[in-house]
């Protein structure tokens, strides 16, 4: 973070008072469909979603890509759902295992330097033998943490991934990265 003497609006700086701007080192706006800078906000809120696998229970408030969470991660479902347009990724642990998500988890650890919105994030509990997941959505991105509990922890972990990539991708636009 750092000020600046300007009044410019970007991705990365807050709306400037009194001459002075803070910029940040992640995007905190994006831009909206009209072309307006609009705020990020990626805190977790209930709405429902369902595709053929999986039925999704939260989503990041408001950003331009959208990311949701199945309410219960279920052996072949995938719990995780990227959007940026028609583009999607969804994407699930290849476990026997079902597990509950759950919103505003109560330990949220301190995995990124405090910067880790416990309302931004979302848990699995034993997904694994030993293991759980969480996923924290930030500004630019989803991050996703593999919490090993104890000894019964596995070494391997395997993951599905589907992506459906739009025309617009194809032809050279960045949906994700």
């Amino acid at each position: 973070m750092k000020l600046l003497n300007s009044v410019k609006r970007t991705r990365n700086t807050m709306p400037c008072r009194k001459g002075l701007c803070v910029v940040y080192s992640q995007r905190v706006h994006f831009i909206n469909e009209i072309g307006a800078f609009e705020e990020i906000d990626n805190t977790l809120i209930r709405e429902h979603f369902q595709t053929d696998t999986t039925t999704y229970a939260w989503r990041n408030a408001r950003n331009d890509v959208t990311t949701r969470f199945a309410e219960n991660a279920e052996p072949g479902s995938y719990p995780v759902r990227i959007e940026k347009g028609t583009t999607t990724l969804e994407f699930g642990f290849d476990s026997e295992a079902a597990a509950q998500g759950k919103t505003n988890p109560e330990e949220v650890p301190d995995l990124l330097g405090g910067v880790v919105d416990p309302e931004a994030s979302i848990s699995y509990a034993d997904v694994f033998p030993g293991t759980d997941m969480l996923y924290y959505v930030g500004s630019s991105g989803v991050k996703e943490f593999i919490i090993i509990k104890n000894a019964e922890a596995e070494g391997i972990y395997r993951f599905n991934l589907e992506i459906v990539i739009d025309q617009e991708w194809r032809r050279g636009g960045n949906a994700f990265s």
